[in-house]
């Protein structure tokens, strides 16, 4: 489903038979008769609704005595200004539409319409009022209003005492889906939008995590178990399936002369002992879950070479936090934190291609302006551009910031062009992400542990921003292929 602006009389097309499951029926308009005016001839006909449980989310059927189209005509109140198409059976008779994603606590009025060449068949408006979420559900601000470049839905995971929550927020920060989650096992929550349905990560155990799915009408079901603990991210490949982050431990040796209580003896050498490093995997999970392989070790690439803090019984190394596909080749771009370093990974060898940034770059910067503990770079315009929310060096004169690269594949050089640190608000900042969004070089920002969600402009610009009361806000996308209020 699409939501357009469109006039009325312009809605027209026969559209394929669609399968629609819906609980009992909220109530329905009757048919009351035709009137005749200058232009087409309008007959009112009657209109089931019906609410997925526990969703604010509407089918509306109808039937017409000849073949037409169908839409749905909705929006606040009296103001009906969105359309969104539905399906008609193969004899264009029967009609259904679905409205995902009404803003919960708003009161909406909805018109089904279809049009032959000669009628226009119509309902009379139906009032509905979608539940308020729960009083518990973390509140939100909206710090700065929306502007015209602001459209479609922000898909978070909003880390929250006691329980994190899944949503879908419009853009008057108002929840239109949540769905709570007892344990998450990666910061990103992805929006699918052929199936609508919402795909996240969540533990099951010491060593295992589940793969969830929930239609956006629908309740959650497990798409796979694995045997492993995933962590930070979660990405779709456009092969089928998902690619995950999981931990991959490793026992080093430290010397006994390095403790810092003095008590090794280091004359016998059985003092010795094994510290836990904590390295990461790439995983791949098939997709209908049947199948979960290891396509890429950090430590067969970034192996801890060091000795380990004396102080320490494990630790963690580099520090895989984030996980996207390069859409020209397939491959998989990966964030090591620790190293201040991209590697692009060829997941059929489990090899990095290159490396952007830390120690050994195949890339440089001829701005010298680097990224440092960086979230969630992401490969946009093909791949001729990369966007990066750039963590900073955990203090005041190195602060977070959104940032986007022109990349010059012939001579390996990323040049920055577009950065926005919102006058160094933001310092020791763990997560974050920066988004492009629109046609006008818009970034959603999210900013991780500082709860906030900003949309700038290609200018810097502040287009929108809201704020959570909540511990640490995930990596943020947005979809517009929703069929609610997405204006």
């Amino acid at each position: 489903m699409t939501c357009r602006f469109l006039p009325l009389a312009m809605l027209l097309g026969v559209l394929p038979t669609a399968a629609c499951t819906s609980e009992a029926p909220l109530g329905s308009i009757g048919k009351i008769g035709s009137t005749q005016d200058a232009g087409p001839r309008t007959e009112v006909v009657e209109a089931t609704v019906v609410r997925a449980e526990g969703r604010n989310t509407y089918t509306v059927s109808w039937d017409t005595p000849e073949p037409t189209d169908a839409q749905l005509v909705y929006g606040e109140a009296q103001a009906q200004d969105h359309v969104v198409e539905g399906t008609s059976s193969d004899d264009g008779l029967h009609h259904e539409a679905e409205l995902l994603g009404l803003a919960g606590g708003v009161d909406w009025q909805v018109t089904a319409t279809s049009r032959s060449e000669t009628v226009l068949y119509t309902t009379d408006p139906l009032a509905l009022t979608a539940d308020p979420p729960p009083a518990d559900l973390p509140a939100i601000s909206m710090t700065t209003e929306p502007t015209d470049a602001v459209s479609g839905f922000a898909v978070a995971l909003l880390a929250y005492e006691p329980i994190p929550v899944i949503a879908l927020i419009d853009r008057e920060g108002r929840y239109v889906w949540w769905q709570s989650a007892p344990s998450i096992a990666a910061y990103r929550v992805l929006y699918d939008a052929p199936s609508h349905s919402v795909v996240w990560l969540a533990y099951a155990g010491e060593n295992s995590t589940v793969l969830w799915r929930c239609a956006l009408d629908g309740q959650p079901e497990v798409v796979a178990t694995l045997g492993a603990r995933t962590h930070h991210d979660l990405t779709p490949d456009p092969k089928g399936g998902w690619y995950a982050l999981a931990y991959d431990e490793h026992e080093v040796e430290r010397h006994d002369e390095d403790r810092t209580d003095g008590s090794g003896d280091d004359s016998t050498g059985d003092d010795d002992e094994e510290v836990t490093v904590v390295a990461d995997q790439l995983l791949h999970i098939s997709a209908d879950g049947s199948e979960v392989r290891t396509v890429w070790r950090s430590w067969d690439e970034f192996p801890y070479t060091d000795e380990p803090d004396p102080d320490v019984t494990s630790m963690d190394w580099p520090h895989t936090n984030s996980v996207s596909v390069d859409p020209e080749t397939g491959d998989v771009l990966l964030s090591l934190l620790r190293l201040n370093t991209l590697a692009m990974v060829d997941p059929s060898t489990g090899l990095s291609v290159w490396t952007m940034g830390g120690d050994d770059s195949d890339w440089t910067f001829p701005d010298g302006e680097a990224f440092a503990h960086q979230h969630s770079p992401l490969l946009v315009d093909g791949d001729s551009r990369l966007a990066i929310f750039d963590n900073g060096l955990d203090d005041a004169s190195d602060p977070a910031e959104a940032a986007v690269y022109d990349l010059d594949w012939d001579t390996l050089t990323a040049t920055r062009s577009w950065s926005y640190d919102q006058g160094g608000a933001h310092t020791n900042i763990t997560t974050g992400s920066a988004i492009p969004v629109g046609d006008a070089g818009s970034v959603l920002v999210s900013w991780g542990s500082d709860p906030t969600l900003t949309q700038v402009s290609a200018s810097g610009e502040v287009e929108w921003q809201l704020e959570f009361d909540i511990r640490c806000l995930g990596y943020v996308s947005q979809t517009t292929d929703l069929g609610g209020a997405a204006w």
